[in-house]
């Protein structure tokens, strides 16, 4: 550690709000250690999409979940508001979910097709 302020020498003790921490720095280490990045949350994988859009695609064998040949996102998005309440899961987020990463999983599930 440096103290850049008073220009202490290397592993003195300073206090912590002496401490600072350049973001970019930060980011790149977590990157090294193996530590998903702050946008891994943001942005979901292709393979968590692949998951939703196969998990989609056979509850819309069902007509509850089905609209015409699509799955019904909006059913969808009950049955996991119901899940959560079933299995004793905090439903944070789940009433918030948005019908776009549903479209999206869908999409991104006829992109994969052989």
């Amino acid at each position: 550690m440096h103290d850049w302020e008073e220009d202490l020498p290397e592993y003195d003790i300073i206090k912590l709000e002496q401490i600072q921490v350049c973001e970019l720095e930060l980011e790149k280490c977590l990157s090294v250690k193996g530590l998903p990045s702050k946008n891994a949350s943001k942005d979901p994988s292709s393979t968590a999409l692949k998951v939703i859009g196969l998990l989609m695609h056979h509850l819309s064998k069902s007509p509850k979940y089905a609209s015409g040949d699509a799955p019904n996102k909006s059913q969808i998005k009950e049955l996991l508001l119901e899940l959560a309440v079933e299995f004793n899961v905090n439903n944070y987020g789940l009433s918030k979910v948005d019908e776009r990463l549903l479209k999206e999983a869908s999409v991104y599930l006829e992109t994969q097709k052989n």
